[in-house]
């Protein structure tokens, strides 16, 4: 009953802060977002779709914030109700308390290794492919019949008229790379989609290489050509990030054929960041317990709760930055994130036995 109690407790204030945590995020970045809906023609279907997809991310990274805020929230309003000195007068001991907290954390860190090695790589692939969809409808509504549409920094486009995706006395100026420009004209073109490309089929037409000599220079006419527009497919590339360790699922990163620092570090990062929750929840409490159960000195034990567990928190995010260039940092992390919450819990246990006897 006591179990179920506290576990409700503090499920209750964990939903909480994490809707809390997520709503502020969102405030911060929701006009970023909308100019996308306003300005780029994005469907609100596709804005909420963005919103879902990024949820998982989100929750991974706020999960040991929200645990190491809800564990305050909970036991000070145990606290507060005075609860907290029924449940000593009923002789559980502080280790106990952290056991039951510790039930229903385990099973929130279990959820976040879920997020950490599957479900994160799985959404920010969906966000990649939204970005790609939402980069080539953009792409497809900037051309304007009667104007010079300058789609992307080497490519210029003119239609005299277009039809959805059907175009008209078509004038595309093209500079690439070996500083040679390309001028193709045709009297018909297509958009058409493949895949994650934008192709122009296009019919009856020239296409003009203008190299850096006269030499270079080439004339092609054409009854029917297809163009991929390689400076917007180069970067609709860009936006593909399959190959980005950070969007690898947990077992690939593992079969991954790579020696880098990165990749080492990336690893690493999925099997610490979980498991920091439970580091900072056992300091936490321990420290949210240590004394007499009583008001007295609590707000201060409050305060350095939330100093520690911010230091370990900034500590964890300095030494992460330096894992690619430290490798050795990583396994001072994993000995640091085991002996502090086993050298927290011997404090408790030392508090207790010195109550204990100090009562007598």
């Amino acid at each position: 009953m006591l179990e179920k109690y506290i576990h409700r407790n503090f499920l209750r204030f964990f939903i909480l802060n994490m809707l809390i945590f997520i709503g502020i995020i969102w405030l911060t970045r929701i006009v970023k977002y909308l100019d996308f809906v306003t300005d780029k023609n994005m469907h609100m279907s596709d804005f909420l779709i963005l919103i879902l997809l990024l949820l998982p991310r989100l929750g991974d990274f706020l999960i040991p914030v929200v645990i190491f805020a809800s564990i305050i929230f909970s036991y000070n309003n145990l606290t507060n109700s005075k609860e907290i000195f029924v449940i000593k007068s009923a002789g559980v001991s502080r280790l106990k308390i952290l056991k039951i907290y510790s039930k229903v954390v385990l099973l929130i860190i279990l959820f976040n290794y879920l997020l950490s090695f599957y479900l994160v790589p799985l959404s920010m692939r969906g966000v990649d492919e939204l970005k790609l969809k939402l980069a080539n409808e953009l792409i497809i509504n900037s051309v304007e019949a009667g104007s010079f549409n300058k789609i992307s920094p080497e490519i210029t486009v003119y239609v005299e008229d277009k039809e959805q995706n059907i175009l008209k006395n078509i004038f595309i100026y093209q500079k690439d790379q070996a500083k040679s420009a390309i001028i193709t004209t045709a009297k018909k073109g297509e958009i058409v989609r493949n895949k994650n490309q934008i192709l122009l089929a296009l019919e009856t037409g020239n296409r003009i290489t203008i190299g850096e000599n006269k030499y270079a220079n080439k004339f092609l006419t054409f009854d029917k050509y297809i163009t991929d527009l390689d400076m917007i497919n180069n970067v609709n590339k860009k936006l593909q990030r399959k190959n980005d360790i950070s969007n690898l699922y947990f077992h690939e990163l593992l079969t991954l054929d790579s020696d880098s620092n990165k990749h080492k570090a990336e690893i690493h990062h999925r099997i610490m960041w979980p498991f920091l929750s439970m580091v900072i929840f056992v300091v936490v409490l321990t420290i949210m317990m240590f004394g007499d159960y009583n008001r007295n000195g609590h707000t201060k034990r409050v305060l350095s709760a939330i100093i520690v567990a911010l230091i370990i928190l900034l500590a964890y995010f300095a030494a992460k930055d330096q894992f690619t260039n430290r490798i050795e940092l990583v396994f001072a992390t994993y000995i640091s994130i085991v002996i502090i919450p086993i050298s927290m819990i011997f404090v408790n246990q030392a508090s207790r036995i010195r109550l204990k006897y100090g009562e007598k």
